[in-house]
């Protein structure tokens, strides 16, 4: 029996990348962490340091992919945010939740940027 593509192997025809889209899941459980901690922390720092921690570890996981974990991490901690606004959940600190949110853009590209750049070294 003939396949119509038998000619093609796996090893040219890879059309998932599985370590990839672990990593992308992993990042995923992470910003609900992030947003988490955004929503509840009594100051930016703690905010950042974790924006910035978990984003630094996604650009040494994916060095040369990193660009898509810190863009799905910026999505989703700006979705996480409106999600907390709509549901009407308390926020303690809502100046603050609401600074960290969208300063969250900035500390995340550079984070993932320095994690891939230390990586490569």
């Amino acid at each position: 029996m003939t396949y119509i593509c038998s000619n093609l192997t796996k090893n040219t025809m890879k059309l998932i990348d599985w370590p990839l889209w672990a990593k992308v899941l992993l990042m995923i459980l992470l910003s609900g962490l992030q947003v988490y901690i955004i929503h509840v922390a009594s100051i930016i720092y703690i905010a950042q340091f974790f924006m910035i921690g978990i984003s630094f570890f996604g650009g040494m996981w994916e060095p040369k992919k990193g660009y898509w974990l810190a863009i799905i991490q910026t999505f989703l901690l700006l979705a996480g945010h409106w999600i907390y606004l709509k549901a009407g959940w308390s926020i303690p600190y809502p100046d603050i939740a609401e600074f960290g949110t969208y300063i969250s853009f900035f500390s995340t590209f550079v984070g993932s940027f320095l994690g891939a750049f230390i990586r490569k070294m």
